[in-house]
């Protein structure tokens, strides 16, 4: 995402060459269409970084507040300016190097770093300026610009006397201008190519918040310089559910990892929207203008942290997020208040509301012994985790509690000091990956599908160690299969590789194996244009099949195909390792794999579903089953955040027009799309308000 550069600039002191400068303050002539425009961009003008300023003659001296840093090495370039873009190098320093034998150097005692720029000097000799040039002087670290200013060629120094610098700085040829500039601590952070992981951490601004990044060893080819910046987010995005002081440009742009970064931010609990609980917060990164939920984000409330892994940079902030999960009859969903609600069958208590029996066509209110900060319904049971790690499941038995039982209200998983940060609920399994990225899964065996290494044991009432491959930890995980007691699980390791075990007749688990049971985890062969995967989604009814999006943004599924599932245009046969979608053009943020069915965020808040559509779950109006993916047909001007696939139904939460809104299509017979009748929907109706 692009930072918002305004195209005004910013009044400063006049300053004519001399040797030094002289001050004027002439009104500023409109100028003609067609000539470059002029900006300073630092952290006094035109809202540049925060940590980095010029310094007299070019500016006048600013205020300064941060620590100077005198540990970078700098690099200067000056470019002739057409339009908004450089063109032309025509001088160039370093701290070793430069036109005309100039070096940056750094200036301890006075806190600055100078280089002196012979403006008759040129990187290819002797050289004029032809008067009316524009000229733009970069400084940047490890490639990253950290800001700039633009002069414009004068004839005279008389002529410069009568010109306003506050929209350029005027240079007379011939004269040495010397470019002084401060860098100050948490302007800018190099990352190698080290096969160490790195730590950054930004100073806590004013508000309160802070980010720390760790990049993985390797995941950058060159040394890059790293920003985390404020951001600038445009007129028209919705900061509603915005903790303040949390939106950050991570720079530079576009820039992709070989392995996912952690982020983390701290906010200040004081900075919190109205009514938004602790526990609803996630991270999002925001693209076209909209705030997309970071899959598998999570918040620590006891450290006021934001947690998620992200590939690429862009802008990211710390929003209250209302969640649903579709399971197979029912779902669940939590409001930005933090109050966990169920609604559709009820037959076995899932609803976690006390009762037994009937249906509920509306969400109703969780038994919750203590606040939930994610919910996952299943095929008849659900879980979820609170903000102090314990895990909570209610409906059918194997709830991980130690017995067979079924409860209509939260039981308590017993895992004794394991704090648990995310979970997720299958059909007869269930799994769930702590704060230390371990991983457990409770619930039958049958196929593996608890990943503990064998079959022989075939019910497990209490949380077991999945017996991940060594080194490997884990940020996710997703539990497949709706109908059937045997399914397969995955998650998703935090250097990006996607890993599956449990049942593989339809090779589900993704590793190009005919093995049909895996009980471990084994690796998900990774495309060969993607460095790993952002998100991985256990699915199928009676027959299994995964989803994953590559760190590209392209979708890929696996396994069995005889629904058209897999959305690569065909129906029929199966895939033992992942095949892209027929969607090739379109990125994604995230996907969700159903029952038969399986649908995904675009960057452009459309949703896409393919396979089955027995109940109208591909929400385009039909039902017509489709082997490739087709929009979801929101009601007008609605785009979406986030969806979950189920059974036969889907579910999703908007970000526009109004950001937290849940909406659901498809079955509806026992009422578990929420909006109060038992009709099914073939397009996207707003579930009845959620807390």
């Amino acid at each position: 995402m692009h930072r918002l550069i305004p195209t005004v600039v910013t009044t400063v002191a006049s300053l004519a060459l001399v040797s030094c400068a002289e001050r004027a303050n002439a009104p500023t002539a409109l100028r003609p269409p067609g000539v470059p425009s002029f900006e300073i961009r630092d952290g006094a003008h035109n809202s540049g970084n925060p940590h980095f300023y010029f310094l007299p003659p070019i500016v006048a001296s600013p205020n300064t507040t941060g620590s100077f840093d005198a540990s970078e090495a700098p690099s200067v370039t000056v470019c002739l300016l057409a339009g908004s873009a450089c063109a032309t190098v025509i001088a160039q320093f370093s701290m070793t190097t430069g036109t005309a034998s100039a070096v940056v150097r750094v200036d301890p005692t006075n806190q600055l770093y100078i280089v002196n720029w012979q403006t008759d000097q040129c990187t290819t000799g002797p050289c004029t300026l032809p008067s009316g040039n524009v000229y733009r002087i970069r400084v940047l670290v490890a490639g990253t610009e950290l800001g700039h200013a633009d002069v414009e060629v004068v004839p005279s120094q008389q002529e410069a006397k009568n010109v306003n610098t506050g929209e350029f700085f005027p240079l007379v040829d011939g004269r040495t201008l010397p470019v002084k500039f401060r860098i100050e601590q948490g302007a800018v952070f190099v990352a190698g190519s080290s096969s160490q992981p790195l730590m950054i951490q930004t100073p806590v601004t004013a508000t309160g918040s802070s980010v720390q990044l760790v990049i993985p060893g390797m995941a950058l080819s060159q040394p890059t310089g790293i920003t985390v910046l404020p951001a600038m987010l445009s007129s028209g995005t919705s900061t509603a559910a915005l903790v303040g002081g949390t939106a950050y440009d991570f720079g530079p742009t576009g820039t992709m990892f070989g392995a996912p970064v952690a982020v983390r931010v701290q906010y200040s609990p004081a900075m919190l929207p109205n009514g938004a609980a602790e526990s609803t917060l996630r991270l999002f990164t925001l693209m076209n203008g909209r705030w997309f939920l970071v899959p598998g984000s999570r918040v620590n409330t006891a450290m006021h942290m934001v947690m998620g892994m992200t590939s690429h940079f862009s802008t990211y902030g710390v929003l209250a997020s209302a969640s649903v999960s579709a399971g197979s009859m029912f779902s669940c969903g939590m409001g930005t208040s933090g109050t966990t609600v169920c609604w559709g069958d009820n037959g076995i208590g899932q609803l976690g509301n006390g009762t037994t029996g009937g249906i509920g066509t509306t969400p109703t209110a969780v038994s919750t012994p203590i606040g939930l900060s994610a919910v996952s319904a299943g095929s008849a049971r659900a879980c979820g985790v609170a903000f102090n790690g314990q895990a909570y499941c209610w409906g059918a038995g194997f709830l991980g509690d130690g017995t067979t039982d079924a409860s209509p209200t939260p039981t308590l998983v017993d895992a004794p000091g394991v704090w648990f940060a995310t979970a997720d609920v299958g059909q007869s399994a269930s799994c769930a990956v702590d704060t230390l990225g371990t991983g457990y899964c409770w619930g039958t065996n049958i196929a593996g599908e608890l990943g503990i290494g064998s079959v022989a044991g075939v019910l497990f009432t209490t949380p077991q160690l999945i017996a991940a491959p060594a080194g490997v930890s884990f940020s996710a995980l997703s539990v497949g299969g709706f109908f059937s007691d045997s399914g397969q699980a995955c998650a998703l390791a935090q250097n990006g590789g996607a890993y599956c075990w449990g049942w593989n007749g339809e090779g589900a688990v993704g590793s190009g194996s005919t093995n049909r049971i895996e009980p471990t985890p084994v690796a998900v062969e990774a495309p060969t244009r993607e460095a790993g995967f952002s998100v991985v989604s256990a699915g199928g009814g009676f027959v299994k099949f995964t989803c994953g999006v590559g760190t590209s943004g392209r979708v890929y599924c696996w396994g069995t195909n005889f629904g058209g599932q897999l959305g690569n245009g065909s129906v029929g046969g199966q895939s033992l390792t992942p095949m892209l979608i027929a969607s090739q053009d379109t990125l994604f943020t995230s996907v969700s794999a159903g029952g038969w069915h399986a649908c995904a965020v675009a960057a452009t808040g459309t949703i896409y579903c393919w396979g089955s559509n027995s109940n109208g779950q591909l929400g385009d109006g039909t039902t017509t089953d489709s082997p490739t993916p087709v929009a979801v047909a929101a009601p007008a001007g609605v785009t979406f955040s986030s969806v979950s696939a189920g059974g036969v139904h889907t579910c999703a939460v908007a970000n526009a027009p109004t950001l937290n809104t849940a909406y659901c299509w498809g079955a509806n017979s026992s009422g578990q799309l929420g909006n109060g009748t038992t009709v099914d929907q073939l397009t996207p109706v707003p579930v009845s308000k959620i807390p």
